[in-house]
């Protein structure tokens, strides 16, 4: 399929390929025409024998008609004319076949464009015009502009390095607020592009499936504090729980729901939730 794509843009519907398809129609008519009368004046064949009882009009009606596969209506009993119609029908199959099997293939592609999901896909996107950016003075710039080797140099050298306020944004807001307007892609923390994305319209981006650079946070003691082991402890027990991505999850969650209720008019409908403040201000009354 993807060969096919390929051929379909690259090759066919080019504007030399039309032209010479158009070239072939309005000559082929004429070229028919001088057939016949060459049969006729040199070979002596009689004007209906050769097809020729039919006007040169009729000619590129019924060639046209051909390269429509509507079929032609000239029927000649002289067979070099026939071998030109044969030639013709054969010719117009072929383009027939190809523009109809390409334009499939071209429809059958879908609309919207390739996702992002990882750093090996930002040079295809970099080719494809896209701008690749993050914050300025963050720690991804310090990761990428450190970097010797590998993909993080791979990425560094992807930014706009002659104009660096195209690709260093001053705050993550801006830089979400980029990618809407612009061919854009910003390198940013995933919680904070996920609240930033879900109050500007979560369906107006794709956030990329893998993540790269893992960061962990943690409270620093001072050096002997018996606060250490008790800290260690609960944050041990919460991430085990999985209560850090149930948290991150409830706070995108709370963020959606104030975006909604913020961009709604008129009243809201009453849910569990206010059913469960009416009941329980029922009950300490």
């Amino acid at each position: 399929m993807r060969s096919c794509i390929h051929f379909t843009h690259k090759y066919y519907f080019r504007l030399k390929v039309w032209l010479c398809i158009c070239v072939s129609a309005v000559l082929i008519a004429p070229a028919s025409f001088l057939i016949g009368q060459f049969s006729v004046g040199v070979l002596g064949l009689k004007e209906r024998d050769a097809g020729l009882h039919r006007s040169l009009h009729s000619f590129f009606f019924n060639m046209y008609r051909t390269l429509m596969v509507q079929g032609n209506r000239i029927t000649t009993r002289y067979w070099p004319l026939r071998l030109t119609f044969y030639f013709w029908y054969l010719f117009s199959f072929c383009v027939y076949a190809l523009y109809s099997g390409t334009l499939t293939a071209v429809l059958a592609v879908p609309s919207f464009e390739k996702p992002i999901d990882s750093l090996h896909d930002l040079a295809a996107a970099h080719e494809d015009g896209f701008t690749i950016g993050t914050t300025r003075e963050s720690s991804f710039e310090e990761v990428f502009k450190s970097a010797s080797g590998g993909i993080y140099r791979e990425v560094w050298e992807l930014f706009d390095h002659e104009d660096p306020a195209n690709s260093f944004l001053p705050s993550p807001g801006s830089g979400i607020e980029k990618v809407l307007k612009d061919k854009f892609v910003f390198i940013n923390a995933e919680l904070n592009s996920k609240l930033k994305a879900t109050q500007l319209g979560v369906h107006e981006f794709y956030i990329a499936r893998e993540t790269f650079m893992p960061q962990g946070y943690g409270i620093a003691c001072s050096s002997g504090s018996p606060l250490r082991d008790i800290f260690s402890k609960a944050l041990t027990s919460m991430t085990e729980a999985g209560l850090v991505y149930k948290w991150a999850s409830d706070e995108v969650a709370t963020v959606a729901q104030k975006t909604a209720t913020s961009a709604e008019k008129g009243p809201i409908a009453i849910n569990l939730q206010h059913l469960q403040e009416v009941a329980v201000g029922s009950a300490t009354i």
